[in-house]
């Protein structure tokens, strides 16, 4: 909802924004530069058009109100206020202009075109010409500024986000942050307290506070860095089925806990810290010889191998398991024990 700024003329500070629908069109291009060259065609479009006189609104402004104001106007009454309209908005377009110039860093910030801003900002002064009370004693373009600024507001509320906030929660949302922002206690000042100033309920203030936070949305393609070399925020973003350093050896601590406990305690001693412990002081510490020690480790580690070669090296251990299993292998089963030693023929015994 735009809101009207309508005071008593004695009591009334009067906006010279005039100054604003005279500044040369070079100057608004060479601000607003480097544009399409559409926008440059209509800044050359609208610089024809003259401006109006004080005599020259209260005229057409009091054509528009009778026109409006008949609830059954005739065809030339209708004619004539929708010519006066036309008039009037015609000679303002560069006020349009000149109030997006100055949120010129923010369309750049948002990335919208200008001329779209620029036919938001049109909406905004089409409205305020149907409006005007030439009889107020206000100049034109001093009603139709706010009127332009609301306008434009709007339009770039609705492109700050992807997702459509109706304006006037986006309006209450921005109310109550700069409240909050701006109380001088130390505490802050609570929501309850702002609803009782702004006469609102306190859940209405949460659910526009909750709508604005949600709404902010960021492409995941958007540089964090504006130069070449800057990364985008994808890259910044872990993936979560993705495991993290500290899991990257969960699977072995899964195959190791097969092991007995003799086999778990000696791997344990001999590689499961950062200070190496020689095979002599884990004989020790476990009872054992060196040699001992040294089987059982080496009986360890080569479970580990069993366990972990199809892991590791998928496809030489299927060439193993298709060797293993061949039928026209004699040796198979003695590859890793070695020839078979036969045992010494034990003496029949004796009959009795």
């Amino acid at each position: 909802m735009a809101i009207c700024f309508i005071t008593a003329p004695e009591t009334r500070k009067s906006i010279d924004v005039a100054c604003f629908c005279s500044e040369p069109v070079a100057v608004l291009v060479q601000v607003m530069a480097p544009m399409a060259d559409a926008f440059t065609d209509y800044l050359r479009q609208i610089a024809g058009s003259p401006l109006l006189t004080t005599a020259e609104e209260i005229h057409l402004g009091t054509l528009i109100q009778r026109w409006r104001g008949d609830a059954a106007p005739d065809a030339r009454r209708v004619r004539s206020g929708q010519r006066a309209l036309s008039r009037v908005v015609t000679a303002n377009l560069r006020l349009v202009v000149a109030v997006v110039k100055r949120s010129h860093a923010r369309l750049e910030q948002l990335g919208v075109d200008p001329m779209d801003a620029i036919q938001a900002g049109n909406l905004g002064l089409i409205r305020a010409a149907q409006r005007f009370d030439p009889s107020r004693g206000y100049r034109f373009s001093t009603y139709a500024f706010w009127w332009v600024q609301e306008s434009l507001n709007r339009f770039l509320h609705e492109q700050h986000s992807a997702i459509h906030i109706p304006s006037n929660v986006l309006q209450l949302a921005f109310k109550v942050s700069a409240m909050l922002a701006c109380s001088d206690t130390d505490r802050g000042v609570s929501l309850d307290a702002i609803a009782v100033d702004l006469n609102e309920k306190p859940e209405r203030l949460r659910f526009a506070l909750h709508a604005l936070q949600r709404a902010r949305v960021s492409s995941l393609d958007q540089r964090w860095d504006p130069s070449e070399s800057g990364g985008s925020l994808m890259e910044t973003v872990c993936d979560g089925r993705l495991q993290e350093p500290e899991d990257d050896y969960l699977w072995l601590h899964q195959v190791i806990l097969g092991l007995n406990q003799r086999e778990q305690r000696i791997l344990g001693l001999r590689f499961g810290s950062d200070v190496p412990v020689s095979l002599s002081h884990a004989a020790d510490a476990m009872g054992l010889s060196r040699y001992q020690a040294h089987r059982l480790e080496q009986q360890a580690l080569r479970k580990l191998k069993d366990q972990l070669e199809p892991m590791l090296n998928p496809s030489m251990a299927s060439s193993r398991q298709r060797l293993s299993r061949s039928p026209d292998n004699p040796w198979q089963g003695l590859e890793r024990h070695g020839p078979a030693v036969a045992s010494p023929r034990q003496p029949a015994p004796l009959p009795a």
